[in-house]
Formats: structure tokens, sequence, C-alpha cells
């Protein structure tokens, strides 16, 4: 009888020292997994809370995509030398984007010799024009970034021209 007693006593026991190890072990894992959430919430808002500013990459694709409408292997386009030149149709380029006071472009046809400007073209909010000169002598986050690119052309009559394109965008997108 005493070794039943002596065996249910260590039995007991044991089943005592297992439910404290349980106890135990379920407040680390618990433990475990806050730490791991939290991490994962503030990889998470790190990632998502970065801005991001492409304006200087916005102004360069317009500026380039305006050159190679103007100027392109064949010389340059002849309708950039008429008053009524339309960007929108000629470009492909929305007018609703260029009109919502976030955009700029100044297309301007020089004289390759003499320098005299021909024909200016300026699309977009012509405020950004002064922004530019102004944001190339000093920084300023909150002003437009600008493009300016420059081509040389000839066209069919032999005639040079230097066709300079300035472009500004503003479009300060948000957050990821």
């Amino acid at each position: 009888m005493n070794k039943i007693k002596l065996l249910k006593s260590l039995a007991n026991q044991r089943l005592l020292i297992d439910k404290r190890g349980e106890k135990l072990f379920s407040i680390w894992w618990f433990i475990i997994i806050i730490i791991v959430g939290l991490g994962i919430i503030t990889g998470v808002n790190l990632f998502y809370s970065f801005n991001l500013d492409v304006r200087s990459l916005e102004s360069d694709i317009l500026a380039n995509k305006v050159i190679k409408c103007v100027a392109d292997s064949g010389g340059i386009n002849v309708d950039i030398l008429n008053e009524d030149f339309d960007l929108y149709s000629k470009c492909e380029i929305s007018q609703s984007v260029l009109e919502n006071n976030k955009y700029f472009v100044k297309i301007s046809v020089m004289d390759f010799f003499s320098g005299n400007v021909l024909i200016e073209h300026k699309y977009g909010n012509n405020v950004f024009e002064r922004d530019c000169e102004i944001k190339s002598k000093l920084i300023a986050q909150n002003y437009p970034e600008c493009s300016e690119k420059t081509v040389y052309v000839i066209d069919s009559d032999g005639n040079k021209y230097l066709i300079n394109v300035l472009t500004a965008s503003n479009y300060k997108g948000g957050k990821i």
C-alpha cells in the first residue's frame, strides 16, 4: 500500500511540475508573440510613412517628351514655329495635366547664330518660370523641381535652331 501511495504522490508532484512549466512557457510565448508583432507593425509603419518626391523625375520626363515632339531625327517639327502651335494635340500631352497648376512647360526656339528668340510657347502655371530661376540660385524645398534641356536642330532648308525646353513640376505626390 505504501508503494502505491508513494507512486501516486510522485505522479502528482510530476503533474504539478509540468503544469508550472506550461504556465512559464505560455508567458514567454506571449512575450515573444508581442515582440514579433510590434516589430512587424513598426517595419510596416516605417515603410509606408516614407515621403515620395518624384518632382525632378516628372519634370525631366516631361522635358524629354516635349523635346522628342518638337525635334525628331528629321529635324525640327515646323509646326513649332507657328504662333498657334498646340502642344496638347501635337505632343499627346493631356491638357488637364498642365492646367492643374502643378506643371509648367516653356518652349523657346532661337536662331543658332544670333541667339535671338524667334518664338516662345508657354503652358501651365507661368509662375513656375520665375520659381525655377530662384531655385537655381538657392535651396528651396517648397519650390517646383525644374528641368531645362537644349537641342540643336536643322530644318529642311538648312536653317539652324536651338530649342530650349524648360519644364517644372510641383506635384509632390504623397506617402506610399
